[in-house]
């Protein structure tokens, strides 16, 4: 009888336990749903600029989320993740920027932030599928998403590089993981993380660090992008240290599509 009463006293705590976890994903999908009714999210552009003839060259998509309470675009994120509609967060946020390929000059790339889960998605196949060429397309991967199988991963990319999509790894020089995903993804662009471009024309140890990044990536044929770029000091010992092209707002604030195809002319 004590067992069985042990027992009935496991399940018991059980079954709460998953009514709670339910109703707190009830509420985060009621949260996400509330977010996309809201249009949000809503795409801003941010100028990535050439440091060899100071032009700009791409503009980097970013998300913003308008809806109450007001949150940074992490959050509604993870909790689209935990809710289990990452991956449709993920692709309407991405079929919003398509069109801004019209909008921006040809010679203008747009990168997009994407998760692993989403790179391998049948949703985000078809959303491109209808679209030959992807040569202004860059897929960023940032150093927090976590790759379980890299093998799977090129292999998914494949068909969107062999339509000209470029793959790019985000915040390298911030973590492990944007090395494994470097040696792993051969990426076409590598985005040096602001924690690196912060204060390098005066810290010796991030220029260092930064240096040596920078000649890895010329060496397995990578572009350098510095994010993060706030001082003019900034910008000038990284154009010395051979980056490629910068991101920040010394340079510009993200920008409306509008503004953004504006800016592109300069």
């Amino acid at each position: 009888m004590q067992l069985l009463r042990a027992f009935a006293e496991i399940l018991a705590d059980r079954i709460e336990e998953q009514a709670a976890e339910e109703q707190v994903k009830a509420r985060l999908v009621g949260e996400v749903q509330s977010a996309l009714a809201h249009g949000d999210p809503r795409m801003v552009f941010q100028p990535i600029c050439s440091l060899r003839d100071k032009a700009i060259c791409g503009f980097e998509s970013l998300s913003r989320f308008d809806v109450e309470p007001r949150h940074a675009p992490d959050y509604w994120f993870d909790v689209a993740d935990k809710a289990g509609l990452g991956i449709d967060l993920e692709l309407c946020a991405v079929s919003k920027v398509l069109p801004a390929l019209e909008r921006l000059p040809a010679n203008c790339s747009v990168s997009v932030n994407c998760s692993p889960q989403l790179l391998l998605s049948s949703k985000f196949h078809q959303l491109l599928d209808g679209i030959g060429d992807l040569s202004r397309l860059v897929l960023e991967i940032t150093e927090h998403a976590a790759v379980k199988d890299y093998k799977a991963l090129v292999v998914g990319l494949e068909p969107y590089r062999r339509r000209g999509a470029k793959l790019a790894v985000d915040d390298a020089g911030a973590g492990y993981s944007s090395m494994r995903h470097i040696l792993n993804l051969e990426p076409e662009i590598i985005k040096l993380d602001m924690s690196l471009t912060h204060s390098i024309d005066t810290d010796e140890k991030r220029r260092a660090l930064a240096r040596g990044l920078i000649s890895f990536a010329h060496e397995i044929g990578s572009l350098v992008i510095a994010e993060g770029v706030e001082r003019p000091e900034e910008l000038d010992m990284l154009q010395r240290l051979g980056v490629d092209c910068a991101q920040g707002y010394l340079l510009s604030r993200p920008l409306e599509i509008d503004a953004a195809a504006v800016f592109s002319l300069h």
